[in-house]
C-alpha cells in the first residue's frame, strides 16, 4: 500500500479516495451554493465524464440531484 494512502488514513480516518470524495463534494456544494455556473460547466470543471456521472455521484453522496440541491439552498438565501 502506497506510503500516501496510509498516511491519509491513519490521520483522517477515511481511504484516500474517501477522503478526495469528501473534499470534492465539499467543492461542488460550494459551486452549487456561490456561483451561478450550470451543472455542466461544475461536472466538467471537477473532471466528470458528463453530467449524467455528475448527477448520480452527487445523488449516492447527497441523497438528491445537483439541481434540487441549487434550488434548495437559492429559495433558504431569501
Amino acid at each position: 500500500m502506497p506510503f500516501v494512502t496510509v498516511l491519509v488514513k491513519q490521520n483522517s480516518g477515511v481511504t484516500a479516495y474517501g477522503f478526495i470524495e469528501k473534499h470534492l463534494i465539499g467543492e461542488t456544494l460550494r459551486e452549487l451554493r456561490e456561483t451561478d455556473k450550470s451543472i455542466v460547466q461544475i461536472a466538467e470543471e471537477y473532471n466528470f465524464a458528463d453530467p449524467a456521472t455528475f448527477t448520480k455521484f452527487f445523488k449516492r453522496n447527497i441523497k438528491i440531484t445537483p439541481s434540487a440541491y441549487r434550488n434548495i439552498s437559492t429559495n433558504q438565501k431569501l
